[in-house]
């Protein structure tokens, strides 16, 4: 298992934006998800919280192929005398936001084959990491019901990763082993506990800084430009402070108006850079909480 230490500071960016309580709990429960399950038992976790909160009986395409449109999940329940149908598009993403693309070629690849049973038909499309600002208005306006990786993190608390692993034992493991995997490849993608840290490229962290950005940007309802120049994510994505005084050490030669703007919301990005940095004595007890195993 290799696990990218900005992979963990984009979960917990997440929970920060929403100015919650413990972001750091809640981004490990997130967090375990991603690195717990493969895509594959990601789509089968889902299909069990339909099946036993929504009461669908679900099933799981798990060889995805052009008639299936990119439905991961699709079932039907009889409820109040109606049949209802469900569609379901499961991303297990680790850094990448859902973008108004992604959602909307989903919906048009769909949209034909649900054209006369829209008002029985739930569309969900979940993922792990979030929908941006233009993806959300695309769903609001095509009535897709998402969870996002807050979604994700509340659904755990009323079907833990546990408990599911649990029912798979009990009652899919042999079937899901003869249909999908050898049975050592099977325990491995359940029960991996061998895994490497590895840190961020430069550009992947300039990429993940124009993100924080623009949601900044999004949040405070400020310019781009505002907050910081791309220039100038370049220099902190090379650098990488990791608190206000090696920032300010990183920023030293760059104008008085730059350094200002930086200065103003320096915690924003700080917060999330000092992740990035594996130093053992902050994550083995990390590692071990979220994973459930010594180091």
């Amino acid at each position: 298992m290799k696990i990218n230490t900005l992979d963990l500071s984009k979960t917990l960016s997440d929970f920060l934006f929403l100015w919650v309580n413990e972001p750091e709990e809640k981004a490990r429960k997130v967090f375990a998800v991603k690195h717990t399950l493969s895509a594959h038992w990601f789509e089968k976790y889902i299909q069990y919280y339909f099946q036993k909160y929504k009461k669908y009986n679900v099933k799981l395409n798990w060889r995805t192929n052009e008639f299936d449109s990119w439905i991961d999940l699709k079932w039907i329940k009889y409820e109040n005398w109606v049949n209802k149908f469900l569609i379901v598009q499961c991303k297990k993403y680790s850094i990448k936001d859902i973008s108004e693309d992604l959602i909307a070629h989903f919906y048009w690849k769909i949209s034909d084959k649900i054209s006369d049973k829209k008002d029985k038909t739930e569309i969900f499309y979940i993922t792990t990491s979030k929908f941006t600002q233009k993806a959300k208005e695309f769903w609001n306006s095509r009535w897709i019901k998402t969870i996002d990786f807050y979604g994700i993190y509340k659904l755990q608390e009323l079907y833990s990763l546990s408990k599911f692993k649990e029912e798979i034992n009990e009652k899919e493991w042999y079937k899901e082993v003869e249909k999908c995997f050898d049975e050592n490849q099977l325990a491995l993608k359940l029960y991996d506990n061998h895994f490497s840290i590895e840190k961020p490229s430069d550009s992947e962290l300039y990429q993940f800084l124009k993100q924080i950005r623009r949601d900044y940007s999004y949040e405070k309802q400020l310019r781009l430009w505002d907050i910081a120049r791309n220039d100038t994510l370049e220099l902190l994505a090379r650098e990488r402070p990791h608190n206000l005084q090696s920032l300010k050490n990183t920023i030293s030669w760059l104008s008085t108006r730059e350094k200002n703007k930086i200065l103003k919301h320096w915690d924003v990005f700080i917060n999330r850079l000092k992740y990035l940095e594996f130093e053992e004595k902050k994550w083995k007890p990390f590692f071990e909480k979220l994973f459930g195993f010594s180091v």
